[in-house]
């Protein structure tokens, strides 16, 4: 009897908390259309807690700091939500108009060479992986056909041709794969000096902005070093960042 009724009891649990769950989502999404961002991200971040790798949630609340002119904090949020559906175009959409927000120092480089690494970037790791696997598959017939049976100046094309492939494929999968290894983290302070070394009292380098998204090489208790892009460096107050 007292296990049914604890039974009972959870269930009810559960279908009130998903019930309220969904309630005051519908409150926060309607606090929104009505301009009110404040009162709406309030109610997205107490579930965040809950839920921390709910693209809704993220995207949410990154839509609410972008509204409140907070861009550092919705690009953070619009980041994190891009690691849970990497392709979305909302998000990806909303990311690059929040940027477009940021000083001109820190927003993306348009060369050439930054587009062919945007386009690299669209790429997963796992499709890396596939596509490497399976052209080595196929260079790896090739090589086997002409070593067992006989020289055809077609087959001979193929292994040159994918021989070329394999080389850029590892060489796409290694850079996939550092980029899952790397560490990445958003500036959402205003504007703070990038000092020589984990000290005040070092020399400053230069000034980074609010928005600013970096690579995390070392961490230290109170301070982090962090890279551009661009391959500026420096050492900044952990306070000043947060990790994606």
């Amino acid at each position: 009897m007292i296990r049914l009724f604890l039974k009972s009891f959870i269930v009810f649990f559960v279908f009130f908390t998903l019930s309220s769950y969904g309630n005051n989502l519908s409150t926060a999404e309607r606090l929104y259309q009505n301009g009110d961002f404040e009162a709406s991200l309030d109610i997205y971040m107490f579930y965040l807690d809950e839920h921390p790798t709910n693209f809704s949630l993220l995207y949410n609340i990154g839509n609410c700091h972008f509204k409140l002119k907070q861009y550092g904090q919705a690009i953070l949020y619009y980041r994190k939500a891009l690691k849970i559906e990497q392709n979305n175009a909302d998000a990806i959409n909303n990311l690059t108009l929040a940027r477009s927000f940021l000083p001109v120092f820190t927003k993306s480089n348009n060369s050439f060479s930054a587009n062919i690494l945007g386009w690299f970037n669209v790429i997963t790791l796992n499709f890396s992986y596939f596509l490497f696997m399976f052209i080595l598959l196929i260079f790896n017939g090739a090589l086997f056909y002409v070593l067992k049976y006989k020289k055809n100046e077609l087959i001979i094309n193929v292994i040159y041709s994918t021989l070329v492939l394999v080389l850029f494929s590892g060489g796409l999968l290694t850079y996939k794969m550092a980029l899952s290894n790397r560490i990445e983290a958003v500036i959402i302070a205003k504007k703070i000096p990038v000092h020589e070394g984990p000290s005040l009292s070092l020399p400053q380098l230069f000034f980074i902005h609010e928005g600013s998204e970096v690579n995390i090489k070392k961490e230290l208790s109170e301070w982090v070093e962090i890279e551009l892009d661009n391959g500026f460096n420096g050492w900044i107050e952990r306070i000043h960042l947060t990790k994606i």
